[in-house]
């Protein structure tokens, strides 16, 4: 598996939304990558999930929050988000990561 796949391995991703992440692939043609034209730097990831819109007293909204919560993205985020040296935006909003920190780094 290569580095750039690394950061995917321990993601819970119940719809499969990361399926076109592959080795075969050049990473700033996946979905919610943002690259820098020139050299292919990897400067922001989107990987939100979308709650639907609260309606109150609508059974169809109960339904709904109930298929997001079980599409939510989860488990561990990879230290090898740290090699992204360029990424200047992460979006892992909404999703569920049961309390983990992204990792961090110094800078000195």
């Amino acid at each position: 598996m290569s580095k750039k796949l690394f950061f995917r391995q321990n993601l819970t991703d119940p719809l499969n939304r990361l399926q076109y992440w592959s080795d075969n692939r050049d990473c700033c043609t996946w979905k919610v990558v943002v690259c820098r034209n020139v050299s292919g730097q990897v400067l922001e990831l989107h990987l939100r999930s979308f709650r639907p819109p609260f309606r109150l007293f609508s059974s169809t909204y109960y339904k709904q929050d109930e298929a997001y919560k079980k599409s939510r993205l989860g488990g561990d985020i990879s230290h090898s988000l740290l090699d992204l040296k360029h990424l200047n935006h992460l979006d892992l909003s909404c999703n569920d990561f049961g309390g983990m920190p992204i990792p961090s780094c110094s800078k000195i």
